[in-house]
């Protein structure tokens, strides 16, 4: 049995652009390129606050803020779920 080779970081702005819109269902914005580099402009700024995209992965295809944003929102829903159950589990009468 081979292991697949996933890529998981993507190079091209516009690869990531589009890499994240498609689940989404959204529309890109307008890109405007100088010297051949994707270029900050006031809609792109908009539109990237207006969907929560994040600046690393468009610009450098880098996934490791959006996971350490995904790892420490996890962190503390189940510190919330436990602290609940905890207190759930407190309360049985019987126990």
């Amino acid at each position: 049995m081979t292991t697949p080779n996933y890529r998981y970081e993507f190079g091209a702005f516009d690869e990531c652009l589009e890499h994240f819109c498609a689940p989404f269902e959204i529309d890109p914005p307008e890109s405007v390129y100088e010297d051949g580099e994707p270029t900050l402009t006031d809609p792109l700024m908009d539109w990237i606050t207006q969907n929560n995209a994040n600046m690393n992965w468009l610009f450098a295809g880098s996934s490791s803020a959006i996971l350490r944003e995904w790892m420490d929102t996890g962190a503390k829903e189940r510190k919330f779920v436990l602290s609940v159950l905890g207190s759930n589990l407190r309360c049985r009468p019987g126990s």
